[in-house]
């Protein structure tokens, strides 16, 4: 999953779950003032998670969990 946003107050909501063996990759870069993301990233039994959120803007509030 790939979201790369270029605007002004943004916000960004996403849910990735996983069940039995999986691999994930998220990468979310945004570019905006203003925003916030909210990530949640489930995964059961076998899998590997690889998230990279890489914020370039002012006032972003970024709130992350991972549980596997």
């Amino acid at each position: 999953t790939t979201i790369t946003p270029e605007q002004t107050g943004s916000t960004i909501s996403e849910t990735t779950t996983a069940s039995s063996i999986g691999t994930g990759t998220t990468t979310i870069t945004p570019e905006q003032t203003g925003s916030t993301i909210s990530e949640t990233t489930t995964t059961s039994s076998i899998g590997t998670g690889t998230i990279t959120i890489t914020p370039v803007q002012t006032g972003s509030t970024i709130s992350e969990t991972t549980t596997t």
